[in-house]
């Protein structure tokens, strides 16, 4: 139970500190303006869940190396699948799931006529969180998680920025099993000393 209400405060907080540093610091968030209009290709390649359209959606609605697409979306996308067969077939059906799902996430943001790089930022993490449970994360996570850890790097996880990542995963895996976060932990400690 301590464990419970410990997740839950640091889940709770890092909401907290998200919200407080955009109101506390007033900082102005780049607005991306259609440059082009909405390709049927780049369409096509977001509900295939094809790593492709992160570059096409970033080539319309320009946000920058320092936003999602350019920073997250698409350097994952491709690593998922550059590792994918080194996951469980579970895990490996959990990879094409949630990238369909993430690119029928975003096609309706790749449609509009513009974006706030931030607000978009924000968003792409809780469909990313949305897809994940969707797809079966919480079935493959502990079987796989020195796979994921492949992915989700520990040095990425220190990196500005970075707040965003911990935060889902906190979430994503708090909604799988609270109980769950101690082997993840353990896991991601033993791989470190490697």
């Amino acid at each position: 139970m301590m464990a419970h209400s410990f997740l839950l405060c640091v889940l709770v907080l890092l909401d907290v500190v998200a919200v407080s540093q955009a109101w506390f610091f007033f900082r102005s968030y780049p607005t991306a303006k259609a440059k082009t209009q909405v390709d049927a290709k780049c369409s096509e390649l977001a509900v295939k869940g094809d790593c492709g359209f992160y570059s096409c959606f970033e080539r319309r609605l320009t946000c920058g190396r320092n936003w999602y697409n350019v920073k997250y979306g698409e350097p994952y996308c491709r690593d998922f699948r550059a590792f994918q067969k080194t996951f469980s077939e579970k895990a490996q059906r959990f990879i094409n799931d949630s990238q369909v799902c993430m690119g029928r996430e975003l096609l309706e943001w790749y449609q509009r006529d513009s974006l706030n790089c931030h607000d978009f930022t924000h968003e792409a993490f809780r469909a990313m969180s949305r897809c994940y449970i969707h797809s079966g994360f919480c079935d493959v996570i502990i079987k796989d998680a020195v796979n994921f850890l492949s992915i989700y790097q520990p040095q990425h996880l220190f990196q500005r920025g970075a707040l965003k990542i911990w935060r889902e995963i906190l979430r994503i895996t708090y909604h799988c099993d609270p109980d769950s976060i101690k082997e993840i932990i353990q896991t991601l400690f033993e791989s470190m000393k490697d």
